[in-house]
């Protein structure tokens, strides 16, 4: 009798190329499906990125509006039968923030035995005000109650959704990546990626990858392009990425006339090869969790220039990472991203890829822990 593989259910708020949705996508594609197997709970229509590739995998895409707009006890009923139905589930893996609270208490009340909670970020997208601090508290409490395991990308993400809680039951697991994929990118490629998205040699390539949202900061982008190109420097900005955004951003860069510096690429499945045609990586964001791409532009060889607000965590101290303040001047940014483009390929592939194992980096030393935490 053939054994069917333990199944795990994610829960994702949507499946699109996010930071943490890539990370779920770097473990999947290690596993091996005839003995563990993912399926994908999302609240959000899906944007199409990972698809193909979950099913053809044997994993399942399945969808459950949230409960802020089901009711708790209708997403329970409905949670339930979605595990009944599909199940059953060795464990369940949560990535949506404060929400997770619900999901877990739900779960346990199903009898999904382990129930994994996975911060992601050191701050929350939603406006904050008495209900929403109230609500976080409440939350809180229902993941620390409720999960077997709590998770996060990294220890600023693991304080802002635990709490102090973080320092007793808590655990990092990071946004690994394939080390290989980003190494082995033939020359061609890359000539052939510029000469087909419109680059011209002499340009400094500035690449952004992000989801089109708030955080991201891509209006700030934007005014760094109008000031650059105000200044007639030789460069590209190149957005890869979609979202909710996408349509306004893109709007505000032809209101602001950066049509000729400016290139949106949407969502893309060829970031290592990417990685290779940027010459400097711009992240100002408002808040993160911990990029995945900014493990990604290290193991590059890509200097990025980002905000303050990012964790220190990301700097594997290959001196491919520049801190600036939102509130410094436009030239101060100007100027690292110019000093940054010329760090690209400065450091030995032999340090980068002992910085990333150090920093547990590798996406099969995190898969070791994933077995572990599944009990597998």
């Amino acid at each position: 009798m053939i054994e069917k593989p333990l199944r795990i259910l994610q829960v994702s708020g949507c499946l699109s190329r996010g930071g943490a949705e890539t990370m779920i996508m770097n473990l999947y594609r290690e596993i091996d499906v005839s003995k563990v197997q993912f399926d994908f709970l999302v609240y959000e229509e899906s944007d199409g990125s990972f698809d193909d590739e979950i099913i053809k995998r044997g994993g399942r895409i399945l969808n459950l509006d949230r409960s802020n707009k089901l009711g708790v006890i209708e997403y329970y009923w409905r949670l339930k039968k979605i595990v009944k139905e599909n199940g059953p589930y060795k464990a369940i893996h949560i990535h949506t923030q404060f929400h997770s609270g619900i999901v877990l208490v739900c779960a346990k009340l199903i009898g999904i035995p382990i129930r994994i909670c996975h911060a992601h970020s050191t701050a929350d997208s939603c406006h904050i005000d008495r209900i929403r601090n109230l609500y976080q508290s409440i939350m809180r409490q229902l993941i620390i109650l409720n999960a077997t395991h709590l998770l996060a990308c990294g220890k600023d993400a693991g304080y802002f959704l635990y709490g102090d809680y973080f320092n007793i039951k808590g655990e990092v697991i990071r946004n690994a990546i394939d080390y290989d994929k980003f190494v082995k990118v033939e020359e061609e490629l890359v000539d052939k990626c510029r000469r087909q998205i419109g680059i011209g040699d002499p340009e400094v390539i500035i690449g952004s990858v992000a989801s089109f949202r708030e955080a991201k900061n891509h209006i700030f982008m934007l005014d760094i392009v109008a000031e650059m190109q105000k200044r007639g420097m030789q460069f590209k900005m190149v957005f890869a990425g979609g979202g909710l955004l996408f349509d306004d951003i893109k709007l505000e860069a032809e209101k602001r006339h950066l049509g000729e510096k400016v290139l949106f690429l949407g969502v893309r499945d060829d970031v290592p090869l990417l990685m290779k045609v940027f010459d400097v990586i711009l992240m100002p964001s408002l808040y993160e969790g911990l990029p995945v791409t900014l493990v990604e532009s290290q193991a590059s060889n890509v200097c990025a220039v980002i905000s303050e607000n990012i964790t220190d965590e990301v700097d594997f101290d290959l001196g491919l990472i520049k801190k600036v303040s939102l509130d410094a001047d436009i030239d101060i940014w100007i100027s690292e991203l110019v000093n940054g483009a010329e760090l690209k390929n400065s450091v030995s592939k032999h340090d980068i890829l002992n910085q990333l194992s150090k920093n547990g980096y590798l996406v099969q030393d995190s898969l070791n822990l994933l077995y572990e935490f599944y009990e597998i």
